[in-house]
């Protein structure tokens, strides 16, 4: 059997996947380092074009100076012309020059006064930012944001950025554009320079472009590259899909022969493994489907062997309780009274089990203790408060034909609020990990805060909760199970 399948489930999708996530992993991969490229390429242009501005209006500013008593002031604005239009091929970093006096009265704008010299009204800068940057003592920048920085050089030639009091704030950043630069000089005039950004948005429009067509040729290399490569996956993947066809029909002989020496020929080994293992699978399931009803059954049968309710005893307050393993445990206890004033708890003496048996006489408030392999018992003293260990245990029952002589009966005296835990050892054992487990420390400590609850069922509750909230929902290894006897 060999169905044909449609060229489109397998060629065409995975192709177009393949095409999609390579032209959008190039796209991604150019796009972020364009940015980053451009961000730093700008940054470091912008900050040349800073230290340039500086640089400029630190050198021309005397000379514009001296240019103006020279000439503008004796009306040769040709000679003056002349000389501003030479500074003006020395940078490319500034677009407009402009000289003003300290009352604010503007001698020259090279915006305005291109071919002759201005002879109109009186041009007066008004009061404001403008005309403090004109009368101050410093060097200003107007940023683009609208703060204005001045350049206060101290007495060893380092420069601090201040503002028009004098008081530090944050300097000129490299990715910050500067709109104006005023430059005072001697209290008499301020040379005004209008910086321009032409060549940066050049250069960065240019790198864009360069950018993109990289990205163009790194797209269409992608494309190419993932339509050979999806050829040579499509091929064995369509055997693939043919062979899991007939092994979903049932066909468990169904086979694949692919050899393309790399991951799917892996791939195909794998499948005809899997096919080879089904069949044995399918059986393991039955059986382990038969395994859990048995289990079910067998929690079943331990619920059922458990007392039904606990009896009333004078002088006593009874709790106990049992939250089994994920599966079934092996956990047991009951009440099983003599006669009218006798108790004496048991488990099943049939097979190898470790047992605690109590005998609790009502009359002298006495609990008689004996010990067969079992966890320690624990007792509560309500005053003075403490919690202490009993009586260590013997052998378990079924070590030896007859455990008699080496049992020891242990007596001990019950006074109001005192309690006696008796417990197994999946409350100790408890792990909230491969590593961490609860201890006998923390089942001690829990239970000298329990033990004044006011009732026997209430101090069973605190005692199974606590180490099943302390492991965090890990899996629990065995059953917890406890029983408290409270004297009223």
């Amino acid at each position: 059997m060999n169905p044909k399948l449609p060229s489109f489930l397998l060629f065409h999708s995975l192709k177009s996947k393949l095409i999609a996530g390579m032209t959008l992993l190039l796209v991604l991969a150019f796009g972020i380092s364009s940015v980053f490229l451009i961000r730093q390429k700008t940054d470091e242009l912008g900050a040349d074009i800073y230290h340039s501005i500086r640089g400029f209006s630190d050198l021309t500013a005397p000379q514009i100076i001296d240019f103006y008593e020279q000439y503008l002031s004796e009306e040769s604005f040709l000679y003056f012309n002349r000389e501003i239009q030479s500074l003006f091929t020395k940078t490319q970093e500034i677009e407009a020059i402009g000289l003003a006096e300290y009352s604010g009265t503007v001698l020259y704008d090279s915006t305005e006064e291109k071919t002759r010299q201005y002879d109109g009204e009186v041009r007066t800068i008004p009061s404001g930012v403008m005309r403090d940057r004109i009368q101050a003592t410093y060097p200003s920048y107007e940023l683009e944001s609208g703060r204005v920085v001045y350049l206060k050089p101290d007495d060893e030639g380092y420069i601090s950025t201040v503002d028009l009091y004098e008081k530090t704030v944050a300097p000129i950043l490299p990715s910050d554009r500067i709109v104006s630069v005023i430059y005072p000089y001697g209290a008499r005039y301020a040379v005004l320079y209008s910086p321009s950004y032409a060549i940066l948005d050049e250069r960065i429009q240019a790198m864009w472009m360069r950018m993109v067509l990289l990205a163009v040729a790194a797209v269409l290399g992608g494309l190419v590259y993932a339509i050979f490569f999806s050829g040579n996956i499509t091929g064995p993947l369509r055997k693939l899909q043919a062979g899991a066809l007939v092994l979903g029909q049932g066909d468990f002989k169904a086979r694949v022969d692919i050899k393309t020496h790399d991951e799917v020929e892996s791939l195909a080994n794998t499948f005809n493994k899997m096919a080879e293992d089904l069949e044995r699978s399918m059986q393991a399931m039955a059986y382990k489907e038969r395994l859990t009803k048995e289990l079910e059954l067998a929690a079943e049968i331990q619920k059922e062997l458990l007392p039904k309710e606990v009896p009333k005893i004078p002088g006593l307050d009874l709790a106990a309780g049992i939250i089994p393993a994920a599966e079934v445990g092996g956990d047991l206890y009951d009440f099983i009274k003599l006669d009218d004033e006798n108790y004496f708890g048991k488990t099943r003496t049939n097979m190898f089990i470790t047992l605690i048996l109590w005998h609790w006489n009502p009359t002298t408030s006495q609990l008689n203790l004996v010990n067969a392999g079992h966890e320690v018992p624990l007792k509560y003293t309500a005053n003075p408060v403490k919690t202490e260990e009993l009586q260590k245990g013997g052998l378990a029952l079924g070590m030896i034909p007859d455990i008699t002589p080496l049992m020891k009966d242990q007596v001990v005296e019950l006074q109001k609020g005192d309690c006696i835990i008796l417990y197994t050892d999946g409350i100790p054992e408890t792990w909230r990990n491969e590593k961490e487990q609860y201890g006998m420390p923390e089942f001690k400590r829990v239970v000298t805060q329990s033990c004044d609850l006011p009732s026997a069922e209430a101090i069973k509750v605190a005692l199974l909760a606590d180490p099943k909230q302390w492991s965090q929902g890990y899996e629990q290894k065995d059953d917890m199970t406890i029983m408290v006897l409270k004297k009223t």
